[in-house]
């Protein structure tokens, strides 16, 4: 009468133990697909997203699936920075935060109803914040006179101004 009972819990672990391994090993192929796809889907808005120095605006565009154009005039910048994280430290890099006058864009935005607050865009531009990540510490801080230049070049026009 033992014999069976050994047999079969000699059986029901192993089909535990096969259980378990099976359900690890789907759990750690859906990390990898996600993982994957993220990488994916990062790499492709990296790849959409341009930025072009005009004589009287910076020119953006950015967007996978929803494609947006953003045209800000040098007379519209109220700020902008370097920012540099740990990570941008390590590898000595920098990032230029270019913040405009309007709260969305105003009429200069296009498309840009975005549903991602800011401070998780890694890059790109939302609402009066522009992100430009990934510049040396050396481009960084000529990109930053250039735009003290640009903004002394293109004073704010008063006819604008509400």
């Amino acid at each position: 009468m033992l014999y069976p009972t050994v047999i079969f819990l000699v059986v029901a672990s192993s089909q535990r133990t096969f259980i378990i391994t099976v359900a690890t090993i789907l759990f750690i192929i859906l990390i990898l697909t996600t993982c994957f796809v993220i990488y994916f889907l990062l790499s492709l808005q990296i790849k959409n997203f341009h930025f072009q120095f005009e004589d009287k605006f910076i020119s953006l565009k950015q967007g996978v699936f929803v494609k947006q154009e953003r045209h800000i005039p040098y007379s519209v910048i109220q700020n902008f920075y370097i920012s540099s994280d740990f990570l941008d430290r390590l590898f000595k890099l920098s990032n230029i935060i270019v913040e405009n006058a309007s709260n969305e864009g105003g009429i200069y935005e296009f498309q840009s109803k975005d549903r991602f607050p800011y401070h998780k865009r890694p890059f790109g531009f939302h609402g009066n914040h522009i992100r430009i990540p990934g510049l040396s510490s050396e481009n960084a801080e000529k990109l930053k006179i250039y735009l003290l230049q640009k903004i002394k070049e293109n004073p704010t026009n008063p006819s604008l101004v509400l």
